[in-house]
């Protein structure tokens, strides 16, 4: 038989096994996997996936395991000489028409990885949260566990969430994570920003609205982490739990539009604020929401995130004494005193001295 054909039939048998193990992966994984390469659809990602991981293992043959498809070391080198005389440029073009940052990645993890499997599960478990080994598989045909949402490493024994990235001490019980709340919760956001074309916020607003205070804030903490991974749009539901902790400290809040304008608006008899909520400093310009107060004639701006630069600290203390910063946490523990946090906020808010609240 020709040697360019046993390549690619061999080549595709690898695929295959790739595609069936991707198709097997719950749906919150595959977008995070997506997403972290760049990719808003999971669609267009598994296709280009595909393609690269193609081009990837014509130009890295020898990370096959030739003995799996019944070839001895010397059949096989011999049929990739061949195969490579034949086809390396044609290969070559394609390869590196494809997206830069999917090829280098997918180079890198290959370039680490002993066998396929190895590859297949640096890509889509990921490597060890505790020795960073990339000798790691999920427990789906693990005695006792069975579960794709629970990884384990070969090297130092270790089982970790999958969803959280938490170290279990006991993979057979499910992880805190996955609380009722929390899929619930994740459903709506998939549901409504990522598979609707026209997203409604009100299905994720009214849930919210039920949920106490602390729920919120843990809420906020698997949102933090998730745009961390690069699910952006996980910070329209950020958004919107910072809002209800606005309405758990007694004021009257409209929410904001997801893509424009000032993100909240909180009034009571006394004053009228404008928010803006972000999940990471990075995204926040001061000189942005100090025109949303003055559009809004507000009495305040309040910017609320996980942390703020000291540059940014440093700018609403020398030209912006309307705006003031609140951090994530900080507005949890107020939102808990309910009535009494509202003051306390008014008071920060009122106390030009101070910035950081």
């Amino acid at each position: 038989m020709d040697p360019i054909i046993i390549v690619h039939e061999v080549i595709d048998k690898i695929l295959e096994d790739a595609k069936e193990k991707w198709d097997k992966l719950p749906d919150d994984k595959k977008h995070e996997i997506a997403n972290s390469l760049g990719f808003d659809d999971i669609n267009e990602f598994i296709t280009t996936f595909m393609e690269t991981f193609r081009i990837v293992l014509l130009m890295n043959l020898e990370s096959v395991n030739y003995q799996d498809f019944g070839f001895t070391e010397q059949e096989w080198f011999a049929i990739c000489s061949y195969y490579r005389m034949s086809m390396l440029r044609e290969t070559l073009e394609i390869y590196y028409s494809l997206p830069k940052k999917i090829r280098k990645a997918l180079e890198k993890i290959l370039s680490k990885a002993s066998s396929i499997e190895e590859f297949y599960s640096a890509v889509l478990v990921g490597p060890c949260p505790k020795c960073k080994s990339i000798n790691t598989r999920d427990c789906e045909f693990e005695p006792g566990i069975h579960s794709t949402t629970i990884g384990y490493c070969r090297d130092c024994g270790t089982y970790w969430c999958l969803k959280c990235g938490v170290i279990l001490e006991d993979p057979k019980k499910e992880c805190s994570c996955w609380t009722t709340v929390t899929r619930e919760f994740e459903a709506l956001i998939w549901e409504e920003f990522y598979v609707k074309d026209k997203p409604s916020s009100k299905n994720i607003r009214q849930f919210i609205k039920n949920l106490d205070t602390k729920t919120i804030e843990d809420l906020l903490n698997l949102c933090q982490q998730k745009t961390s991974m690069g699910l952006y749009k996980y910070g329209y539901a950020y958004q919107d739990l910072v809002n209800a902790l606005g309405e758990k400290l007694g004021f009257e809040v409209e929410y904001g539009n997801y893509r424009r304008g000032p993100d909240g608006i909180w009034k009571d008899d006394q004053i009228l604020i404008v928010v803006e909520i972000k999940t990471s400093p990075t995204w926040l310009k001061i000189e942005q929401v100090d025109k949303y107060v003055k559009k809004k004639k507000a009495t305040f701006g309040l910017v609320v995130c996980l942390d703020f630069s000291k540059d940014q600290i440093n700018a609403v203390k020398g030209g912006y004494k309307r705006i003031k910063l609140l951090r994530t946490e900080s507005l949890c523990r107020l939102a808990n005193l309910g009535s009494k946090g509202k003051t306390l906020l008014i008071q920060h808010l009122q106390d030009e001295a101070c910035t950081l609240i």
